[in-house]
């Protein structure tokens, strides 16, 4: 995960600490839109009369 997916090479990941690659990997599962399970999920689209 921290030498292939986050590109650190061996020295970075050895003295990587466990807080900082999960930080490390949280942002990557971020921004490559792989964090699916924090999506809130969405209203199906419609009018306030159509729910009251």
């Amino acid at each position: 995960m921290g030498t292939v997916l986050l590109g650190m090479t061996d020295q970075e990941f050895w003295r990587c600490t466990p807080r900082k690659l999960f930080g490390l990997w949280e942002v990557h599962m971020r921004v490559n839109g792989l964090d699916k399970e924090n999506e809130k999920p969405s209203a199906p689209p419609g009018y306030i009369d159509q729910f009251i």
